[in-house]
This record gives structure tokens, sequence and C-alpha cells, in this order.
């Protein structure tokens, strides 16, 4: 069973009764002939005569609403949005871990919901402002990739997955639920939970988001909001003692390997508020835009308001020095960490509206901002070590930045954006950010198209606080950090017809920023290179399919920023229609690979990657067989993870001393309702 508390399972079937109760009533069939609500035209005593209730049923199913969703992301601050799509035919539900749905290979700590780091440098993403959920991004609910919905009917999603014994089993739960209050008006909920007990020691991991989503449009104005909590809560154990009960063939189950903490976790809490709106200025026009016809307006004032607020604690009941070492400041006695970090964004921006104008087709927008940081970070107390509590001391930062920008996005054959960045004053005073992306549909078949992406991206900017300055029981450093830079060019090429896919990068960085080998915050002081290529091709022969995915990658300087140098995901599966197309069956093996390389240790004082030469890790071949069944709307799933376990090398070590997931059977379901 999922390990929900009865607080959030209230919690979340309040919100699930409300929204459905408001949109039954809302729904609720409304007589043609204009007839008030309990007028039914029954015969004396309210019986429906035959004919009349045969008339009643072929209305109803005349006037029968054809599903539609739409979804779209908001960029720029709200200036612009960008359709998004869902693919409800998908068929690959074997791949259940978030951080693997965004990279083929990552370093984490083998349990799901754990530290996370793309093995693929090009595909991690900037620095977080608050350092510490950087290594979490991938399990957090946030504005910036929320779909905003528009849907003629009820619209939900579910998918949940288990597996493992009673002792260390392991839930993923995923809910969403939207509808349409009216035509102007959506609202949603989004609810995501990972529970997951481990199979080694002192593994324990407990990750979810809560979120409420809403648009409004009606004539000039628009409006979206978003609000969302996300809580994470880990047992940290600082990895296996012994290496080899993993690497040599051992009666040892995994729940009895030694480990270096016993009772150590880690727990972080993240809001966000988002609201953004918009009032049209001017004469409307109607312009077709993605096949619809749409009201444009030749200007727009565009008001933005984001409060980010996140927390991090970390504790040890046993403060063992010969883990921590020379991080350790105070002996034999629990001591907690806390840090807080808030983060408030005020944006105003003028955008002129593309489509408006025959003779310039563009958008355009300035914007100005104002950010106010606070951080309270631990310090040192007059009385420590004798007194066990860490005092605290506030940072403030007050950030002023202006925007232009450029945008294109009302063909479904072409759009691009450009922006360019620069902070006036403040903590960031000097940082600036440009990027630019253009995207290019070739052909005239829309289903049998090619698909062009180019990107770009520079930014040089102060690294946050908390790499200049932090403290703790159990680490600490103060620095003063140059700013960094970094630049990235590239793009991809994408066939649907061939369903192949290649692409590459090229980035350089200038005062790169890292955990050195002792877990402390360092910078480069030359100049590093990666080059990154990929191809992907679903190679055919009947029912038969092999789909392969290879990135390479090469850093110039493999001291400070080594990487793996190929990562390969192969997927093997036969697919076919049974029942008279009433069930898509899909059996296969997917398979998982990366070169050995230095892969990187885990601090968990501050859950930060960082260096380490003691041993290569990878070169071990990671192999799942699954089968998929797909009825309708819904689409059932079991598999055996980490099949090749039992047999062969055993060195299946993702970070430094942290082994993955053992052979383990799962199962679920995911289903889609949208009508």
């Amino acid at each position: 069973m999922v390990n929900i508390s009865k607080k959030e399972r209230k919690l979340f079937i309040l919100c699930f009764l409300a929204l459905h109760i408001a949109g039954i009533s809302w729904g609720q069939v409304r007589d043609a002939d204009g007839k008030k609500p309990g007028n039914r035209g029954a015969d004396k005593g309210g019986f429906v005569s035959r004919e009349a209730y045969r008339k009643k049923r072929d209305s109803i199913a005349a006037h029968a609403i054809t599903p539609l969703v739409k979804l779209w992301r908001l960029e720029a601050d709200g200036a612009y949005a960008v359709r998004h799509y869902r693919d409800t035919a998908d068929m690959n539900r074997q791949i259940l871990y978030p951080n693997y749905k965004k990279s083929i290979a990552n370093t984490f700590l083998g349990n799901v919901g754990s530290a996370n780091q793309s093995m693929i440098f090009a595909l991690r993403n900037p620095l977080q402002e608050f350092l510490f959920l950087q290594p979490y991004e991938y399990y957090l609910s946030r504005p910036e990739t929320q779909d905003f919905v528009d849907t003629r009917t009820p619209y939900t999603e579910l998918n949940y997955s288990t597996g493992g014994n009673n002792n260390r089993e392991e839930n993923i739960l995923n809910v969403f639920l939207t509808r349409n209050i009216n035509k102007n008006w959506n609202v949603g909920v989004k609810y995501n939970l990972i529970s997951s007990k481990g199979q080694y020691q002192n593994q324990k991991h407990k990750l979810y988001d809560f979120t409420l989503f809403s648009s409004y449009e009606t004539g000039r104005y628009k409006l979206y909001s978003f609000l969302s909590h996300n809580r994470i809560k880990l047992e940290e154990n600082g990895g296996l003692v012994d290496d080899a009960l993993v690497e040599r063939d051992t009666t040892v189950t995994s729940e009895n390997m030694q480990v270096h903490i016993n009772n150590a976790g880690t727990s972080l809490h993240n809001q966000n508020f988002f609201l953004s709106h918009q009032y049209n200025i001017g004469e409307m026009r109607k312009r077709v835009l993605f096949s619809d016809t749409t009201k444009v307006y030749p200007i727009k004032i565009v008001h933005t308001l984001q409060f980010d607020e996140s927390s991090r604690k970390y504790s040890d009941a046993e403060n063992s020095t010969s883990f921590y070492k020379t991080f350790l400041y105070a002996y034999g006695s629990k001591i907690s960490e806390k840090t807080k970090y808030r983060n408030f964004k005020n944006t105003a921006q003028i955008v002129l509206n593309e489509g408006y104008f025959n003779w310039f087709k563009y958008g355009l927008r300035a914007a100005l901002q104002y950010e106010k940081i606070k951080y309270e970070i631990p310090d040192l107390a007059a009385s420590f070590p004798l007194n066990a509590e860490l005092s605290s001391t506030s940072q403030n930062q007050n950030n002023i930045a202006a925007e232009v920008g450029a945008f294109f996005s009302s063909t479904e054959k072409t759009n691009w954006a450009a922006s360019w960045k620069t902070y006036i004053s403040g903590y960031h005073s000097g940082d600036m950010i440009a990027k630019a992306h253009y995207v290019r549909y070739l052909g005239k078949d829309t289903l049998y198209n090619h698909k062009l992406r180019l990107e770009f991206r520079m930014t040089n900017k102060t690294p946050s606080l908390l790499w200049n300055q932090y403290f703790s029981n159990h680490i600490y450093w103060n620095n003063n950090f140059d700013k960094e830079t970094h630049l990235k060019v590239g793009g991809y090429y994408k066939n649907k017809a061939w369903k192949v896919e290649v692409g590459g990068y090229w980035q350089a960085l200038s005062n790169y920023t890292y955990f050195d080998s002792k877990a402390l915050p360092a910078q480069a002081d030359t100049e590093i290179s990666v080059i990154t290529a990929y191809a992907k091709k679903d190679f055919r022969l009947w029912k038969l399919h092999f789909e392969p995915t290879v990135y390479f990658q090469k850093s110039s300087n493999e001291n400070i920023l080594p990487l793996s140098t190929l990562s390969i995901y192969g997927n093997t599966y036969f697919e076919g229609d049974l029942f008279k197309k009433a069930l898509t069956l899909r059996v296969g093996a997917d398979a998982r690979y990366n070169t050995k390389w230095h892969a990187p240790a885990y601090m968990p004082a501050t859950s930060q990657y960082y260096l380490q030469t003691e041993k290569e890790l990878g070169g071990y071949p990671k192999i799942d067989v699954y089968l998929v069944a797909r009825i309708k709307r819904a689409a059932f799933f079991a598999k055996y993870e980490h099949l090749n376990q039992i047999i062969g090398n055993k060195g299946y070590f993702s970070a430094l001393h942290y082994p993955i997931t053992p052979g383990i059977f799962k199962y679920g379901v995911r289903w889609y309702f949208y009508d």
C-alpha cells in the first residue's frame, strides 16, 4: 500500500471531491427549450413517457461534447505561451523513475527519490539559487514546468506503481485532475508521491508535492495562478562500509549490509506561489493561430508575482568521527542544522503581441524585475561546542534586473525566441543571461515531418551565497568566487518518418564551480570545454523493435569535470494488437550501460556530489524485462528490474559506495479519463 499520512489523505480527498462536484454541478444537462430546472416535461406523477425518454436520449446524443484537451506552458514570466502535448498512447510504461524520464544515465544513491545528477553534462539544468534543492530538481513541482489546460470535458491522469516486499516496498503515485468550470475558467490539482523503504539499511525516502493551478481568460484579461508544496524526507546512510559485499558472491542480503551512518536524515520543504496576469490594450483583431481563430490585441501589460520559500534540515544523532573526519565540530550529541531561503520576484513587462500587424508578425517585450532574497544559515554559537545548538544568521539581497526579448510562436511550422537579461544592481549586479532557440518543421506532411531545433545560452553569473558561505556542525567554507561563465550551443534534427534523432552540444566553462575531493566548493582556474553528441533510432522488423540511444561526451579536464565517455540505453520489444485491436501488447527488455569513469562520491551533510579518485565505477549493464498491455486509455505493466543481478559481474554501483537496487518485481497502471 502507498504510505500516505491521514492528513495528506484527507487533503487530497477533499480537493478531489471539491473539483469533481464543482464540474459535475456546472455540467448538468440543460433543456434545449429554455425551461427552468425542474420542469422535466414529464407526465403527471413525475413519470417520463417512453416517447419523451427517446427524444431526450436522442437530444443528448446529438449534443454530445467531443473531448478536446489543450495544454501549454508559460514562457518569459508569462509574456507568451507555448503549446505542449502529452502522448496518451505512450507504451513506455517500464520507465518509472522521474530521473530516467529526463536522462538515460544518472548518478543517484540507488533508491528512487534520492539525490540525483545526470551523467550527461549537457542535460544538467542550470544551478538553482538554493543550492540544496539542486540534487532533487527532477522531483519538484515548479511553475516553470506546469502545464496549464483548457478542456471541454473533465480530464484525469492516474499513474500508480509498486514493487518489493512489505519490508522494502516502493510506491509511486501520480494524479492529475483538471476541468473547466466554464469556457473561461480552468482549475486543476496535481499530486505526486514517492514512498520507498529502500533495499539497503537506513534508506527510507518519502517525497510528495501537492499543486493547485488555474487559468482564467475573459475579453482582454488573462490570469494564471500556481500554488505548490514540495516535501522531501530522507534517511541518510553514507553508503556501504564494505563494497566487496556487493562485488563478490555472498550470502549477505542487501538489508543486512553495514552502512556508515545509522541515525541521520535530511528534510527539505519548498513552497511556490506564482501569479501572472495580463491586460490587452488596443483594437482587437482575429487571427488564425495553431489552426484556431484567436483574438489578438496590439499591446499587453503583464505583471507577475512569484514567491519561493525553501528550507533544509540535516541531523545526525551519532556524529561519527570516522565518517565526517575533519568536518565534525561537536562530538557525541545530536545536532541539527537548518538553512532557510526566501525569494520574492515582482516583474512588470510590456509586450508587443505577435501576429497583430500584417507588416510585423513578431512579438517584442521589455521587462523590469525586482528580486528580494533572504537567507537564514547556521552560524557558530557563542558557547559552541559546549552548547549543542547552532545559532543562525541572516543575509538579505536586493536585485534589480532588466530584460528585452523577441519571439515568434504563431505557426506550427516555425517558432523562435531570444532574450537578454542583465542585473542592474544588488548581489548579482553585472550578471547576464542571454538565450535563444529556433525550431523549424520541414516538409509538407506534418505527420512525417522533419524537425530542426537550434539552441544558444550564455550566462555570466555570481555563484549564489551558499557557494561562498556556509557553516554547519559537519562542514563549513568561506569563499569569494568570481563570476562563472557558461556558454552552450547546439541542437538536434528529428525525422519522424525515419524515426531517427541526432544532435550535439558544445559547452565552454570559465570559473567553473564544483565540489572538490574534500567535499568543499572550489572554482577552476582554467577554461573547460565539453562536447556532446547523441543519436536515437527506432529499427523495426515486422512487429519487432530495437530502439537504441547513444550519448558520447568528452571533457577537456577530466580531473575537475570527469564524465562517462559513452552512455547507452537500448529498448528491444515485440508489439502487436490482439482481440481485434482491443488490446495492444508489448513484451520486451531494456538495458542501460555506461563506460567506466570516476563517478562522484556523495556528502550527506550537504546533499552534494563531489570528486573522488578512489575507484572507477561503471562498465556494468543493467537489464530489465517487462510487459505492457494497453486497453483503450488504460495501460497495465509488470516488470522485473535488474534481472542480471543474479548472474555475472556484480559491480553495480551508481555513486561511490552506493549500489543500485538489486533485483525487484514491480507492477502498476496508468489510466487517462477525459470524457
